[in-house]
């Protein structure tokens, strides 16, 4: 009975609380709409055809999605324009590990309230001393920062990637390079094979320099979407001294390629490193086989 009045009291509350900050005519909901990687790179050049759903967080539960998805809107909305494109930003370059701005508020939302309430039971029920009211606060502070816990561990994670496989794969562009292709059409040739990260955002770029974009323009757009590292920013200006002025770029690929795949082997996990000494002659090995491929069978581009 104790727990029973407890939820009702903090639902109560927090609807009162939603009933003073968030009036209810100002508010209104959209019909649901996923998007792929290539229209979330459509949206950063602004080529969207169409604006998309701003809380996807409950569109698999309809009625959890008119109940809540009209109350998330407005409290992303009443964060300002300012934090909103800011928290885009660490959404894009993290891989979106929420759909959209809106489902990472809901998501803050959502596990506060849930924090509270269970740590709400735990005093009530466990240790049934109301005068830890700081336990339901503590665990409720804990749900809103979990969302940021969580971007930041996938954007970490993504830089990683990224950071490997552009150790592995500059070395192969170079080597096309220097076999005689031009870096653009060595960039059409290496993402004619499967790839990870990098792989995948050059191929979105050349798809756009195929349909009117400068590649100027189309890697800008990619190092938007791409975590904010030197070594991205620094590819870019290589390659468009290549691709731009047709300057030989091959042996400086090359050389940061090195550079970084000795940092690749230096941060390998020393258990990691044991275990693949029975297999590999360094530790770098086996993400050399999965970014770099014989070069001895490629064909020119035609």
């Amino acid at each position: 009975m104790t727990i029973t009045i407890a939820f009702l009291g903090v639902l109560g509350f927090s609807l009162l609380l939603s009933a003073a900050f968030f009036p209810f005519e100002r508010l209104s909901a959209a019909a649901p709409r996923t998007s792929s990687p290539l229209d979330r790179a459509d949206a950063v050049s602004g080529e969207a055809s169409a604006a998309p759903r701003e809380v996807t967080l409950f569109a698999d539960k309809p009625i959890l999605d008119r109940i809540l998805s009209p109350w998330i809107v407005e409290v992303t909305r009443r964060a300002g324009s300012k934090r909103k494109e800011d928290v885009e930003d660490r959404l894009r370059r993290a891989g979106y590990p929420f759909q959209t701005a809106g489902d990472y508020y809901g998501t803050k939302l959502v596990n506060g309230f849930l924090g509270f309430v269970v740590g709400l039971i735990v005093i009530l029920v466990v240790f049934r001393s109301p005068a830890l009211i700081f336990v339901p606060i503590v665990m409720a502070v804990l749900g809103v920062v979990s969302p940021d816990q969580q971007i930041s561990e996938a954007l970490k994670k993504r830089q990683e990637l990224l950071f490997a496989e552009m150790a592995f794969t500059l070395d192969r562009l170079a080597t096309l390079n220097e076999a005689g292709l031009s870096l653009l059409a060595a960039l059409k040739e290496l993402c004619g094979r499967p790839g990870g990260l990098l792989i995948t955002e050059l191929r979105i770029s050349l798809d756009k320099v195929g349909v009117g974009k400068t590649p100027r323009e189309a890697m800008e757009e990619m190092l938007i979407r791409l975590p904010d590292m030197d070594e991205a920013h620094t590819f870019f200006e290589k390659a468009m001294l290549g691709i731009e002025q047709a300057r030989p770029v091959a042996s400086a690929l090359r050389t940061m390629g090195h550079r970084m795949q000795r940092k690749v082997e230096a941060d390998t996990p020393s258990a990691w490193r044991a275990g693949c000494a029975s297999s590999c002659s360094s530790p770098a090995s086996a993400l050399r086989r999965s970014f770099r491929q014989p070069c001895s069978s490629w064909r020119p581009c035609r």
